[in-house]
């Protein structure tokens, strides 16, 4: 007599949590580890730009707002999100605008940052991308990684750092 009971209700509970779960629930944000980064100073201006890969765990949209490149271990401001690169060896961008990954999806962008009235990096500094959702208030972590730098920093015209195999233009990274 239980079991008779038992077994509807079981299957009841397993199809609105399979519903739930493949279409209405809502995913998180993961980042493929920063793996390259071009960068320049010019003018009192450090700009950096970051080929990443973000993917949506879940069925809904996720829409990010914004992006930022934080300095965890200096008092050094964060780099503002001003865009998406679309030719990082030459500096050339365009303008930002919400990103939205689709259900179980993934999309690749560069992030173009940049940071007016600052001084030059002269050393590896260790710093967090993070973003933001549209209906969030709080900046989420993406990913950890140190942004590298030569004695001399960074030139005035745009160089690439490979943060996996190693220096990929010749570079010094210490």
């Amino acid at each position: 007599m239980f079991l008779e009971f038992l077994l509807p209700i079981l299957a009841i509970a397993f199809t609105v949590f399979s519903f739930w779960w493949l279409n209405a629930r809502k995913g998180r944000i993961e980042g493929v580890g920063c793996q390259y980064v071009f960068g320049c100073y010019k003018d009192n201006k450090l700009q950096i730009q970051l080929p990443v890969a973000l993917r949506n765990t879940g069925p809904q949209a996720i829409v990010v707002s914004g992006f930022r490149v934080r300095f965890l271990s200096s008092e050094r401001e964060s780099l503002l999100w001003i865009g998406f690169s679309s030719d990082p060896m030459n500096g050339c961008f365009t303008f930002k605008k919400p990103v939205v990954i689709k259900g179980f999806d993934a999309t690749e962008l560069i992030l173009f940052f940049q940071r007016e009235e600052c001084d030059n990096l002269f050393s590896n500094e260790s710093v967090r991308l993070e973003f933001i959702e549209s209906d969030s208030r709080e900046w989420s972590g993406l990913s950890l990684f140190d942004l590298p730098s030569s004695k001399e920093g960074w030139s005035d015209s745009f160089s690439g750092i490979d943060l996996i195999g190693g220096v990929a233009t010749g570079e010094s990274l210490n």
